[in-house]
């Protein structure tokens, strides 16, 4: 059962940083990318990007029960996997510079949402209060 959560976790945060990222990117901005979008444009993206990856690090951390480094770990390894798929096979056409730097502010933030999750405020529950 352990691991079914893990995996679960790891799962479910990955696919909600995905729904998010695309939702910054492509809902509330039309679209983003190196050469097409102003400088205000990227700075915004990348920062709403950002905290996809945070959000969708925590939430995974709390489907996994707590299992913050394995989920972060595991997300991460996923990033790296799809960059360098992207890569090689031409999906990706900004800069090598601009993408790596893309796919490393998605590790930082999600290694930041695995470690919000433990720092969260205790929740009461309604017999305490």
């Amino acid at each position: 059962m352990k691991y079914v959560k893990l995996l679960a976790g790891v799962l479910s945060g990955y696919a909600i940083m995905v729904i998010l990222i695309t939702v910054v990117q492509e809902g509330l901005f039309g679209g983003v990318g190196w050469g097409q979008s102003s400088l205000g444009v990227l700075a915004a993206a990348g920062l709403g990007t950002f905290l996809s990856a945070v959000a969708g690090a925590f939430a995974g951390t709390k489907i996994a029960g707590g299992a913050r480094w394995v989920v972060a770990n595991v997300m991460s390894m996923l990033v790296v996997t799809e960059t360098v798929v992207t890569t090689l096979d031409g999906t990706l056409t900004g800069p090598l510079w601009f993408d790596l730097m893309s796919s490393g502010s998605l590790i930082v933030g999600i290694f930041l949402g695995a470690a919000l999750f433990m720092r969260r405020l205790p929740i009461r529950r309604a017999a305490e209060a």
